[in-house]
């Protein structure tokens, strides 16, 4: 899990089907103030869920924000008070991003294709792709927005997350040195609980997290190329299992 030394109360992990997925580090990455960086090993076609785990004492101000990002793009946020975690912790958990109609999407891991083509665009369309961001956000205020008893004006109250666009063919220039081979989308739609909503103010006017957890997502072969897993030892030649003669034996 990753933990950060100036908030260790808060642990954020990415599960598959109910399972911890193992976290590798990058000894040679340098990170940024405030952030903890890990590579976690994915396969195609994977449904995965953010866990954040707030424990007792963790709040700092009125509340703590969550952002999460993947690839670049906002796909969810939610809202902890120090009164969701007093005597046991306060587990969020976002499993993909909501739509207005009462339904969400789960994330998924899902192959790109690439061509010989390069442009400068592809590599601006790359720079975070292979990423998934949770940001935390002191707070100074907690405001909570009556509810509504209109549908209609509910509906137009409800915040949306828009859904990032396909990505089209990349160039294999673009994406060979970061090891990319996927990318985030989104499983068929499911519905999901009514959730309150909340106007919130940072408390920095910059809007500068507290933490950031970053984690790469990445193929076995990729972490492999990365050498941030070490490769299999090859078999050994047949000219080295030759049986070893005894000294009893003629």
């Amino acid at each position: 899990m990753a933990i950060l030394n100036d908030l260790p109360r808060v642990e954020v992990t990415i599960r598959v089907n109910g399972q911890t997925l193992e976290e590798h580090r990058d000894r040679h990455l340098s990170e940024a103030p405030e952030t903890i960086s890990r590579y976690i090993e994915i396969q195609s076609g994977q449904t995965f869920e953010v866990h954040i785990k707030t424990n007792p004492g963790a709040i700092r101000g009125a509340g703590h924000k969550y952002v999460i990002d993947v690839d670049g793009n906002k796909v969810d946020w939610g809202l902890v008070e120090p009164r969701h975690c007093v005597g046991s912790p306060k587990v969020s958990i976002s499993k993909g991003t909501r739509r207005k109609d009462g339904m969400f999407r789960p994330y998924k891991f899902n192959l790109f294709t690439t061509d010989d083509e390069g442009s400068k665009a592809q590599t601006s369309q790359t720079r975070n792709l292979g990423t998934i961001d949770v940001c935390i956000y002191q707070l100074s205020t907690v405001t909570k927005l009556p509810e509504t008893p209109d549908p209609a004006a509910r509906k137009r109250s409800t915040s949306s997350l828009i859904l990032p666009a396909p990505l089209e063919p990349l160039s294999e220039k673009a994406v060979k040195l970061q090891e990319l081979s996927h990318t985030v989308g989104f499983a068929d739609a499911l519905p999901v609980g009514k959730k309150r909503k909340h106007m919130t103010r940072v408390v920095y006017a910059s809007g500068i997290p507290i933490a950031t957890y970053r984690f790469y997502y990445r193929s076995r072969e990729s972490l492999k190329n990365l050498d941030i897993v070490a490769r299999t030892p090859p078999p050994p030649m047949l000219e080295d299992m030759r049986p070893i003669k005894r000294e009893d034996e003629d």
